[in-house]
């Protein structure tokens, strides 16, 4: 039977886990799951809380590329860590319709958010800053505003919601903080200080968290925002980049950080037409599809727990694992690797399927392949569909560059690399138009120059802006990348779903896992770029720009 601790039982303060609780963790035997957030807080005692107990998973809200940077890979050998959102969509808030029209709404400008502290770095400053500079904004412009920013005014249950439904307009901003304070010096430090002087400003403490704030780019999306879409409340958000999960102008109006483009945000705040289509596309995407439900949350985990425990069932032969329902084959895959799943998965039709038994059988070699692929039926078909597309120009030459130099190589994984690759040739692929796909859809590419974020999104074919071509977002890339100022590369298929069923030969069919919640980070490929970001720089201006075929636009088709 699993055990899971509630982000609630927080490990990082004395108490929150009682000594007969931990007791009783460390000497069972079970799988052991934990959730846990604001990791930014006394990161080292959570370190070895995880530790000292011999948690199996960790559901964790660091992003997936600073995962390794916070939980370091050799210090955590047996313990797999889960980048996940900080909230979901429950069912109660899929039923609310938001019905209010927006003309209707007595609030132009509505926020609730307060001061958590300077010692959190710039996104916490930001959570009270929005409103107060907002809210002055629109008393001397005599704007209708209902912004506030203390604990008083806080509200909670339904007449948060009815407020939200009151609102034209929703202040928002980036949860989460970039500071973290592994041994709690930031936290003595900002204690002391306020002691000695009382309160203590973002600015007067801004330089004792400067240095941190660029170790990591947390920017999670805030459940405020599922609870805005889901009452078709459109939102004014200031610039980040919220789990990579909305876009700017399709999802929100967004606010630069200084404030430059107030007069087009509130020209915008007036424009009641395009101000419900907002809000209608940010309901489709993030409350209507149910990409980031609960329910999907919940399958997921139910996922890595059916996988785990697999893996706890030593007697299992491979061929009673391959005669498994088709069903929960297709599941366990999608949980199990990132690389491609041969369809149909029934293993005795696959060609090299006794190799691979008697080879499982065997000790030395076969240990190089990782463990979770190892009774994989499709791992054949996998690594030839692997070793093909990398074999090519563009894809070879940054295969080539990571072969080179020994240094790039014990730096970055083969697995790590190749799964990379693997779905840069899907998007290559989509992006040129010749992608056999059996759901058609394009890739658009937008590129962030300040915060260094490349965002490959999957349009649905019938949305596909075929007079984008996204030349402008792959031309600032390239200079940044020849700067090493990319910080992150990010595809978004969540608008399609978790995976792609492609088809690279009409006799092959293969189920491609993008990611959880659709999205994969090419955290590989970033790595890369900033040890030779030249030649990356070059490669990947060919390979999202498309110049050699039928043109940059077309989406990905497969004829039936």
């Amino acid at each position: 039977m699993p055990y899971w601790l509630n982000y609630c039982c927080r490990l990082c303060f004395p108490g929150y886990v009682g000594a007969d609780v931990r007791e009783a963790l460390k000497t069972y035997r079970g799988l052991k799951l934990m959730s846990v957030q604001d990791e930014y807080d006394r990161t080292e005692t959570l370190r070895q809380g995880i530790e000292d107990l011999g948690f199996d998973v960790v559901f964790s809200c660091v992003p997936e590329s600073a995962l390794s940077y916070v939980y370091p890979r050799e210090r955590f050998p047996r313990t797999e860590f889960i980048t996940v959102l900080t909230g979901y969509v429950p069912e109660h808030l899929e039923a609310k319709s938001g019905t209010t029209p927006l003309e209707l709404r007595p609030i132009t400008i509505g926020y609730r958010g307060r001061d958590i502290g300077a010692r959190y770095g710039e996104l916490g400053f930001w959570k009270s800053e929005i409103g107060r500079r907002m809210k002055a904004i629109c008393l001397a412009r005599g704007i209708r505003c209902d912004i506030e920013v203390t604990e008083g005014s806080r509200l909670h249950g339904e007449s948060w919601y009815a407020f939200v439904e009151s609102c034209r307009t929703m202040l928002g901003s980036e949860s989460g903080s970039n500071v973290f304070d592994f041994d709690g010096s930031i936290e003595r430090r900002h204690e002391t200080l306020k002691r000695a002087q009382g309160d203590l400003s973002h600015e007067e403490f801004g330089s004792y968290v400067a240095e941190h704030e660029r170790d990591i780019g947390m920017g999670q999306i805030s459940p405020r925002v599922f609870e805005a879409a889901a009452l078709r409340t459109p939102m004014i958000l200031l610039a980040g980049r919220y789990s990579g999960l909305i876009q700017p102008g399709e999802h929100y109006i967004e606010m630069k950080k200084d404030f430059s483009n107030l007069e087009d945000v509130l020209r915008q705040v007036e424009d009641i037409p395009a101000l419900r289509a907002m809000a209608e596309r940010a309901h489709h995407h993030l409350i209507a599809s149910g990409a980031y439900s609960y329910r999907r949350f919940i399958e997921f985990v139910d996922g890595v727990i059916k996988r785990k425990l697999s893996k706890r069932e030593k007697r299992l032969a491979p061929a009673a694992i391959a005669g498994r329902t088709a069903g929960s084959r297709i599941w366990d895959r999608l949980m199990v690797t990132d690389l491609p799943s041969t369809v149909p998965l029934d293993s005795r039709h696959l060609a090299g399927e006794p190799v691979r038994r008697t080879l499982a059988r065997l000790p030395g070699w076969w240990r190089w392949i990782p463990a979770r692929l190892r009774q994989d039926p499709g791992v054949f078909a996998k690594a030839r569909v692997s070793i093909r597309a990398v074999s090519g120009y563009p894809l070879r030459a940054l295969f080539l560059t990571w072969l080179a130099d020994r240094k790039i190589r014990r730096r970055i994984g083969y697995e790590r690399l190749v799964t990379d690759l693997f779905k840069l040739e899907i998007v290559r692929q989509a992006r040129r138009g010749m992608l056999q796909a059996r759901e058609r859809f394009f890739i658009r590419c937008s590129f962030d120059s300040v915060a260094g974020v490349l965002t490959l999104t999957s349009v649905p074919a019938h949305r596909a802006p075929l007079e984008d071509d996204g030349s402008g977002a792959i031309s600032e890339l390239s200079v940044a990348l020849s700067q090493s100022r990319v910080t992150s590369m990010v595809w978004d298929h969540s608008a399609l779903g978790w995976q792609v069923i492609w088809e690279p030969e009409p006799s092959q069919r293969l189920t491609v896992f993008v990611g959880v919640l659709g999205e994969h980070r090419f955290d590989a490929l970033v790595e890369l770029a900033r040890c030779r970001p030249d030649r990356v720089a070059r490669i990947l201006t060919v390979i999202l720009g498309g110049e050699d075929a039928r043109g940059p636009s077309a989406p990905a088709t497969l004829p039936r």
